[in-house]
């Protein structure tokens, strides 16, 4: 759709993931990246926060190796990160600080497209540190390698098999997969992937993603009154005004699909009157003209 930026709350999967994988470390804070929008922003990749438990038995220089590699990861630069986490992946550290370079380091590696890097480095994190958080999170990062390979459905699969072996954050990971899927211009997968993720979604933040997803590939699918439903359940869950803006103009494509032109004259001008900010402004005025 005309005005559509893909979105994932990739922080929203990480928070999750080490929720479900990690109790014995304090679950790290999530950063979002700012924004305008009342949607999850979200990073090409996972932003961890500092792990504080691990950090703080470290050297102090090591300690700031790791916030330098994690800020690198937030900032969506994998090449300084794998830089920290590669110099880091060198000292002898301690096992769980070295399970959690390596880890980062291949996440970095995976990011930066160095993928058979990644897997390699992501291989010994599962055979070396067996039974630790960092290697129940090694497979989520072994498919987005596999996917920096250019391994397409393998990569799928692989993120389908973590989905279904960690329900805690399965509606995350199903995201990731239609994002993924409407960027292959796959809507059919994509729309059906949405609608594992909504099976269990509990956040308001992670329905509303779940939800956008599934209307973009509906409307690509043709299929107008499913994309109406989508968006119109997505205006309930938005939570800033340039996401409401946003989701109107998306409602009013899905009005104007089922023929219900004066509901999406309504739903345009309303998007462009109290929405101005809304990044789909441009977009919601061209549409009002042709209405």
């Amino acid at each position: 759709m005309p005005g559509t930026t893909l979105r994932l709350p990739y922080f929203l999967l990480l928070v999750a993931l080490l929720s479900a994988c990690a109790p014995r470390v304090p679950t790290p804070t999530a950063a979002p990246a700012s924004g305008t929008s009342g949607a999850p922003q979200a990073a090409p990749a996972p932003n961890p926060s500092p792990q504080t438990a691990l950090l703080a038995r470290l050297p102090a220089a090591q300690a700031d190796a790791f916030r330098a590699g994690y800020a690198a990861l937030a900032a969506a630069d994998p090449a300084e990160a794998e830089r920290a986490f590669e110099g880091l992946a060198q000292l002898s550290l301690p096992s769980e600080a070295a399970a959690e370079a390596r880890l980062r380091l291949g996440e970095a590696q995976a990011g930066a497209g160095h993928a058979e890097a990644a897997l390699a480095t992501l291989d010994e994190v599962q055979r070396r540190f067996a039974g630790t958080p960092q290697a129940g999170l090694a497979p989520y990062f072994v498919a987005l390698a596999t996917q920096a390979a250019g391994r397409a459905d393998d990569a799928r699969q692989r993120l389908a098999d973590y989905a279904a072996g960690h329900p805690q954050v399965a509606a995350a990971v199903w995201l990731r997969v239609a994002e993924d899927d409407l960027k292959r211009g796959q809507p059919a997968p994509a729309a059906e992937a949405a609608r594992q993720g909504l099976a269990s979604a509990q956040a308001r933040g992670l329905r509303a993603a779940l939800l956008e997803r599934l209307g973009e590939a509906e409307s690509a699918l043709g299929h107008a009154q499913a994309a109406f439903d989508a968006y119109r359940q997505t205006l309930a869950l938005a939570q800033g005004k340039s996401y409401l803006g946003e989701q109107l103009y998306h409602l009013a494509q899905a009005y104007q699909g089922i023929g219900k032109r004066e509901e999406a004259v309504r739903a345009l001008q309303s998007a462009a009157r109290d929405f101005p900010a809304a990044r789909t402004t441009a977009d919601t005025l061209r549409l009002l003209g042709e209405l």
